[in-house]
């Protein structure tokens, strides 16, 4: 028989597993979007006054594939 107490550190280990596997699609969604919608979301971001986290760690993956995509084209993307 499972305790209670296992039963929940199972439920949370399944979470935190799950979330890191959704995390790793963010880059491939990015990868969708073109240079030009790349663009207006890196300027949304560099205009915001006080972004919540989450927005703060959007911000960065965008900046992350637009400097991507800049090195591959050997050329300012973003």
């Amino acid at each position: 028989m499972v305790s209670r107490g296992t039963s929940i550190k199972n439920t949370i280990l399944l979470l935190v597993i799950s979330l890191m596997f959704a995390g790793c699609d963010t880059n491939s969604e990015l990868q969708k979007l073109s240079d030009r919608d790349m663009r207006a979301k890196v300027k949304e971001c560099k205009t915001m006054k006080s972004p919540a986290p989450a927005m703060v760690f959007a911000c960065e993956n965008y900046q992350r594939e637009c400097d991507r995509r800049a090195e591959k084209a050997g050329h300012f993307v973003c």
